[in-house]
């Protein structure tokens, strides 16, 4: 059956509350092994996230596969209510580890998925402790069962089904790159830590007497290092401060090592790192690496011993079924036998750093971090800092499309997305992953950020063509992309690779115009074309208005750019001035300024001076046209890029053709002519159209500009 027939029987007959539908379509797999899938077509995939790290040891791992095999063929099938020799095994084995670690007695208990074993364990801190609720942390996810749901911080989760009574307390999670409180992880000592310390100050901080030394909740569930809410790491001694009041009024310290647990972190728990001893340890995922839906907890004797919590208390029909114990047997004993201490330690370090060159390399990714195999990647917008769901949802996007060329083959990149605003690309490899597909794996995601970065420009747009020849369009500082999205698409038609960048220069607020400078107009579009010259053969370089200008400033930088067209080419040259602190529109004789007057500030765009503010008011009342947008700029700054730009244009040799129209702004003309006479004497052409506004914009126009452009550039 093809793919397309499989995909509408899929969106017809399956829930999709069950799969997660992010992409769309969703992806289809055929095949796995060792850290790759395969689609339907046979496109290979490296996957850096391995079923939400369910797969540590690889996919088709011969030594757990065969063992399953193995007890299929033998004792397949059998009522929980009976035991088989590797149940009892794999749970000496599982509480031996435990003890050995932290030098305490307690017991396994096992069911069927993640959320399951985390209802168990919620249904022992009530019968231990007599109370319903607990602590949890922000950015947490436990499951998304009933009980779960109340520990889980997302109130997604919880949004369609009621009123969750048992809901959990939330605390900040000590995440230093988003610091909840603002601090500086160098200098804070740990305020958060302080400050869930002094909610036990008074009664009046609601969680406990401290007379009576009671507290209200049972337990602090925490995952020591958070999976959904993005991989973040907490500071070394953050649960060693805390956990003396836990201790002091009786909570129970619950560590959820589903997706952190064996070795993913380079210790079999990860709550190992942080110096504390929980009560109870909740596991699931790897410990089959996939191949069965088996999980569990181990307890404290005291928690879970027969006489507190006897036969009965929790059951399910597939809960330490043959199958399961005997793959969780054979990942101990691949446990027991490898040294995934020292091996996840040193592949960790060496991703890390490879990343860090990658962050060094680009502006968009705002931090990352690591421990062990439990790696992360924070997108931002180009400072950094503010999250970019946008472009990260792309990266996964990209790297799902399996056309990533490198060293005469082509792979896809499967990705996993998490963080509190969905930003952060959580890597969870196979443990098994070497150092050769590390390699592959940071090559692949350069060659994928690479092509973000080429993407990232925000509001504007690319069209892929052929490949061969590529085309910049630059907007005018008081338009925007979208006026050349339709000459964009015709040039597309032809099979250029079209690219319009945002322009800084837009401006909102009277804020932004006192910031805004004219050098800072060009940053796009010249980090725009050396990112792509090396893909090319051919550039060519068009813009609008003030665009125009930059255009022909722009052709100076690269031996790729082999023409030039400028469309109603503005330079302001008729000498008018005014006080430097005044913020100005563009040619104040003819342009429309009435719409500033809709502009919500105390004074419009800056004009403080009441002669200035109704002169230019009388003159707006004597213009018919009224922009769809319009976001000035500072009056200074574009005197100063006029002057630089006639300085320049003796020194523009590139063929160029200046189009323009003779109902354009007042000075167009005159413009044209400016630029047409001071160009270098090379090859160059200069029209001027007869009628409307824009010639972009305007019906009447483009199909002109458009083929008049195209023929000179061919």
């Amino acid at each position: 059956m093809e793919e397309k027939e499989l995909l509408q029987l899929e969106s017809e007959y399956c829930s999709f509350r069950d799969t997660v539908h992010y992409l769309n379509p969703p992806k289809i797999f055929a095949k796995s092994e060792g850290s790759y899938i395969y689609d339907l077509e046979g496109k290979k995939y490296l996957d850096l996230q391995m079923w939400y790290s369910a797969c540590n040891f690889g996919y088709k791992n011969k030594r757990i596969n065969d063992a399953i095999k193995d007890q299929m063929d033998t004792l397949g099938q059998l009522a929980s209510q009976f035991l088989t020799k590797e149940k009892i095994l794999l749970s000496y084995k599982i509480a031996k580890s435990v003890e050995d670690r932290f030098k305490v007695k307690g017991r396994v208990h096992f069911n069927v998925g993640g959320s399951q074993a985390i209802e168990d364990s919620l249904k022992i801190v009530r019968n231990y402790t007599k109370k319903n609720l607990n602590f949890a942390f922000m950015g947490g996810y436990h499951g998304r069962t009933i009980g779960a749901t109340n520990i889980t911080s997302s109130y997604r989760y919880r949004e369609k089904y009621g009123h969750f009574s048992d809901r959990a307390f939330f605390v900040p999670f000590p995440y230093c790159f988003r610091c909840p409180y603002g601090k500086d992880k160098e200098t804070c000592d740990l305020y958060c830590a302080k400050e869930f310390e002094k909610l036990f100050e008074s009664e009046y901080y609601t969680v406990c007497n401290p007379k009576t030394k009671n507290c209200e909740f049972g337990a602090f569930y925490i995952e020591p290092i958070q999976g959904t809410g993005g991989y973040i790491i907490p500071p070394k001694d953050y649960f060693k401060k805390i956990k003396p009041v836990l201790d002091e009024y009786k909570v129970l310290l619950v560590s959820d090592e589903i997706q952190m647990g064996f070795y993913r972190t380079g210790k079999l728990w990860s709550i190992e790192h942080f110096g504390v001893v929980p009560d109870i340890i909740v596991f699931g995922k790897s410990l089959t690496n996939g191949m069965n839906p088996l999980s569990g907890l181990w307890a404290k004797e005291e928690l879970i011993n027969p006489e507190i919590f006897p036969p009965g208390s929790t059951h399910s029909t597939f809960s330490s079924n043959p199958i399961g114990v005997r793959a969780g047997l054979e990942v101990f004993k691949l446990i027991e036998e490898k040294d995934y201490e020292k091996t996840v330690k040193e592949k960790g370090e060496k991703f890390l750093n490879l990343l860090k060159d990658l962050k060094k390399k680009y502006p968009f990714i705002g931090d990352v971090d690591g421990l062990g195999l439990a790696l992360r990647i924070e997108i931002c917008e180009k400072d950094g800092y503010t999250p970019s769901k946008r472009l990260t949802d792309k990266i996964v996007e990209e790297g799902l499309k399996a056309d990533l060329n490198l060293n005469g083959k082509t792979y896809g990149l499967v990705l996993d997305v998490g963080g509190y605003y969905k930003n952060v690309l959580t890597l969870a490899p196979s443990l098994e992953i070497t150092d050769e597909e590390i390699d592959l794996a940071v090559e692949l995601l350069d060659l994928l950020f690479l092509r973000i970065k080429k993407m990232s420009y925000k509001d504007g747009f690319i069209l892929k063509g052929e490949g061969k020849k590529a085309l910049i369009l630059l907007h005018g500082l008081t338009g925007s992309p979208f006026e050349l999205r339709w000459i964009g698409g015709k040039f597309n038609q032809e099979g250029y690779d079209v690219y319009c960048p945002i322009l800084p220069g837009h401006c909102t607020t009277v804020k932004d115009l006192e910031k805004t400078k004219w050098k800072d107009w060009l940053e796009a579009p010249r980090t725009l074309l050396k990112t792509i010259e090396k893909d090319y053969d051919e550039i060519y370089l068009a813009g609008l208005c003030v665009g125009g200008m930059l255009a022909l400033l722009l052709s100076r930088e690269s031996d790729k750019v082999k023409a030039v067209a400028s469309w109603s080419p503005l330079v302001y040259l008729d000498g008018w001035t005014i006080p430097k602190a005044v913020v100005f529109l563009p040619l104040v004789l003819s342009t429309p300024l009435k719409h500033i007057f809709y502009f919500k500030e105390k004074y419009p765009y800056g004009i403080k001076n009441d002669k200035v503010r109704k002169k230019v008011l009388s003159l707006a009342e004597k213009t018919s046209f009224v922009y769809d947008r319009f976001t000035g700029i500072v009056l200074k700054e574009l005197l100063d890029l006029s002057k630089y730009f006639v300085k320049q244009l003796p020194y523009i040799k590139k063929p160029t053709i200046i189009i323009h129209s003779k109902y354009d702004d007042v000075s167009s003309v005159k413009s044209a002519y400016t630029i047409y006479e001071k160009i270098s004497s090379q090859k160059k052409k200069l029209i001027i159209v007869e009628d409307s506004y824009h010639m972009i914009t305007i019906d009447n126009d483009k199909e002109t500009v458009f083929e008049q452009t195209l023929k000179f550039f061919q």
